[in-house]
């Protein structure tokens, strides 16, 4: 028969690994919903780039400053 502190033992022991396992999952979801932002920060940015670019006349582009040159 099993020791009854033993098995209130092996039950704390899974409530704090339970808990732990949750702290790491939750701190895993903020981390990527971080990233994600980013990337569509990046997105953005990179798309309104481009068009600025596509709307500049040829030739008028500066790459240097990333804006175009109009008269």
């Amino acid at each position: 028969m099993a020791n009854p502190r033993l098995i209130g033992a092996l039950v704390t022991l899974l409530l704090i690994a339970l808990f732990i396992g949750w702290l790491w999952r939750a701190a895993g979801d903020a981390t990527r919903n971080q990233v994600e932002r980013q990337n569509n920060e990046a997105a953005k940015n990179s798309d309104d780039a481009r068009s600025g670019f596509d709307a500049c006349p040829v030739g008028l582009w500066d790459f240097a400053s990333g804006r175009c040159k109009r008269p």
